[in-house]
């Protein structure tokens, strides 16, 4: 095994919250192995704030899922916004704030799959919604890339 203490990041996680959650359900059990049912994700995030003091830099971010499943008549949407905030000892806000956004939003969207799995599995007799691994690094590219092009993402 490795002494993973030398590989301490210098960004750390303080805390999260729910600031919105919102099922709507016709399913009565969700079967993940039924091909014609249809999934849709939409994820995005946005910095909500940042300050420094002292040395420590701290920053506050949502994620924003939106996750439906769909068969015929029946569909399922959960809506969630998780908020976390973060700090870091970097030296300058333009260090911080791309590992608040890759970062944050990579650790935020583990914590999402866990609380959507959990809901869902209390929502379906049963079943549960299981969100994909997302690589965060591609999706900020892709928004910064958007960003650059003055498109807007939502």
């Amino acid at each position: 095994m490795m002494n993973a203490n030398k590989f301490e990041s210098p960004f750390h996680f303080i805390g999260n919250r729910i600031t919105k959650l919102s099922i709507k359900n016709d399913f009565v059990s969700l079967d993940g192995n039924d091909k014609d049912i249809k999934y849709n994700l939409d994820v995005d995030y946005e910095v909500k704030d940042i300050t420094k003091k002292e040395e420590e830099h701290y920053g506050l971010i949502q994620l924003f899922i939106k996750t439906e499943a769909k068969k015929g008549k029946k569909h399922c949407v959960i809506d969630l916004t998780i908020e976390g905030c973060f700090s870091s000892s970097v030296n300058s806000e333009d260090e911080f704030i791309p590992l608040l956004e890759i970062n944050g939003s990579t650790a935020l969207y583990s914590i999402a799959r866990s609380i959507i799995i959990n809901v869902s599995s209390q929502t379906f007799q049963t079943g549960q919604m299981i969100l994909p691994m997302l690589n965060v690094f591609l999706m900020h590219k892709e928004k910064e890339k958007i960003k650059a092009q003055n498109i807007p993402t939502s």
